[in-house]
């Protein structure tokens, strides 16, 4: 049997029934791999780093884990974002962005990189993992089912955040 989710076509078990949308949390496959985005730490306010992705002017405030702090360098890194999806639209054009481009996101459109049932990434200037919202009424996807690659808009719940990836330490030739 074949269950839409979200517009995504999934595969279920035989005989097991399902809403239209959501499937109990045991049937999710596990989450995406992230795509770090690369960029600054431009400085730390208050619970939030300041982050501006590498060929942007964008100055995104994010949220660090409790005792966690990135420290602000005029150096590169990689960083994960996530953010949780309000309401979702699938859209017939437009670019790849985040809006306010100074201050903690609130929209964010671009194109879909990879995509479960839970999660997606975003290319919306800067690759970000959203959670998807639950409700049936947070989509609206009047032009397709979520694809990939598609173009999406999300409305983000306040409190996106910032992770910083460690960088593996190459080992020096002897």
């Amino acid at each position: 049997m074949w269950a839409a989710i979200r517009g995504v076509a999934r595969r279920s078990a035989p005989g097991v029934r399902h809403s239209s949308f959501i499937l109990p949390p045991s049937s999710f496959p596990p989450p995406l791999t992230p795509l770090p985005a690369r960029g600054k730490i431009l400085r730390i306010e208050g619970d939030y780093a300041v982050f501006n992705p590498a060929g942007t002017t964008y100055e995104i405030h994010l949220l660090y884990p409790k005792g966690k702090a990135p420290t602000p360098s005029d150096r590169q890194t990689s960083v994960v974002i996530r953010a949780t999806a309000r309401k979702v639209w699938t859209v017939p054009s437009g670019g790849n962005f985040l809006t306010p481009i100074f201050g903690p996101p609130k929209i964010a459109q671009g194109r879909t990189k990879d995509l479960s049932d839970r999660q997606m990434i975003l290319h919306a200037g800067v690759p970000i993992v959203v959670t998807l919202p639950t409700s049936e009424d947070a989509y609206d996807l009047q032009k397709g089912p979520l694809t990939v690659p598609g173009l999406v808009n999300c409305t983000l719940m306040p409190g996106a955040t910032i992770e910083v990836v460690e960088e593996p330490v190459s080992a020096s030739p002897l």
